[in-house]
């Protein structure tokens, strides 16, 4: 004999029949958002918002997302040394021309390299991204970066909304309708 299942809400089902039925129904149901929620790399900012971290840009300049707001702002942390970093800096400028004209804008962190080294990467990368130092990780800390490349969006708010981990491409249609979500 079958054992009985209660479900709430649904009679006692008694048969291994019924049971896959109900099973392959609540399935069905579940895999349009499970699939439509796997396309998506925005994975939505829960935490608190990172501490407030003043940087300084190749040029010595102090620079901090702070300075941004009124601007969505696309916050990547990149290193020399991360193979997917290039690619996805040259998908960011891409990116960013696809919405010149729009309170959006790029801060490339640099993930505690020196200076020089940046300078003799981005000799050979046609990109024009404000660049960021973050030699004692200070930044990274703050917003709690594990891998590289990752990425965060912030609103024009100041509050980070979305997190995109690992190797993504900027450039594509995804991107562009996300953060013209957030336009002001």
């Amino acid at each position: 004999r079958w054992p009985s299942l209660v479900l709430r809400g649904v009679n006692t089902i008694t048969s291994p029949d019924t049971l896959a039925l109900v099973l392959g129904l609540g399935w069905s149901a579940a895999a349009p958002r499970a699939a439509a929620a796997d396309t998506s790399r925005f994975l939505p900012w829960t935490d608190a918002p990172p501490a407030a971290v003043r940087l300084s840009d190749l040029d010595g300049r102090p620079v901090s997302p702070e300075d941004y707001r009124g601007k969505v702002l696309l916050v990547s942390f990149w290193a020399t040394w991360c193979e997917f970093c290039r690619e996805q800096m040259l998908a960011m400028q891409r990116l960013k021309q696809r919405l010149a004209g729009q309170p959006f804008d790029i801060l490339a962190v640099n993930f505690g390299e020196s200076p020089r080294r940046v300078r003799e990467y981005l000799k050979d990368l046609p990109v024009n991204l404000r660049v960021a130092m973050d030699p004692e990780q200070s930044g990274a800390r703050a917003w709690r970066v594990r891998v590289l490349p990752v990425n965060y969006l912030v609103g024009p708010d100041g509050r980070p909304r979305f997190t995109v981990l690992g190797e993504y491409d900027w450039a594509g249609d995804e991107a562009v309708a996300v953060i013209r979500g957030l336009l002001p």
